[in-house]
């Protein structure tokens, strides 16, 4: 199930590419996104595929759908996440002319689902009140930085972007409010990732 639906994903992602390939910028329809996205970690599964849309002509604003997946030799069972984030790029500089370098802010909601019990939106009957809190449903907070690289404007891949993200989630920061011992850095995980941008 898990591979036909990695193999569906990446027929959709290289017809994307081809569509982008065909279409001028001016004529482009919306629901072809702009870009294209791959991420190791984060918080929203070990291996993310996605695609994202830029909301404004200076592609500030973001908008980035990603399906995530943890196999379950890394937790005790298959997980799969969808995510919709919203970033903000606030500034870019440019110490060369094809080379960008940008921070990044940005707010995110995931929903897991798991091969099997154990994932659940509100907490099941059978645990008392506060036992556990419900583990389904995410909010996230992304701060890092953007390495962009431009290509020819003729080009089908118009640029590269590397990025390096921390991120936490409400949970983890309800953790380290309610808990002394938690410290601040116990609370972010790191996420690396890339975008072909069209």
């Amino acid at each position: 199930m898990t591979r036909k639906l990695i193999i569906m994903i990446g027929f959709i992602l290289i017809n994307v590419m081809l569509v982008a390939q065909d279409q001028e910028e001016k004529r482009r329809n919306w629901i072809v996104p702009r870009f294209i996205n791959t991420q190791y970690a984060g918080g929203i599964g070990n291996y993310i595929i996605g695609a994202g849309y830029f909301l404004n002509k200076s592609q500030s604003l973001r908008l980035i759908i990603q399906y995530g997946f943890t196999p379950k030799y890394k937790t005790n069972k298959n997980l799969h996440t969808s995510t919709i984030s919203f970033k903000v790029l606030p500034v870019k500089y440019k110490p060369k002319e094809n080379i960008s370098l940008m921070p990044v802010v940005g707010i995110a909601v995931s929903r897991v689902f798991a091969d099997g019990p154990g994932t659940f939106t509100r907490l099941p009957s059978y645990y008392p009140d506060g036992y556990y809190a419900p583990n389904a449903f995410r909010f996230h907070l992304n701060l890092g930085g953007v390495f962009q690289y431009d290509l020819q404007r003729n080009s089908c891949v118009r640029a590269l972007e590397f990025y390096i993200l921390t991120t936490t989630n409400d949970l983890y920061a309800k953790y380290f409010i309610k808990y002394k011992p938690i410290k601040l850095t116990d609370i972010f995980s790191m996420a690396l990732g890339v975008n072909i941008n069209f």
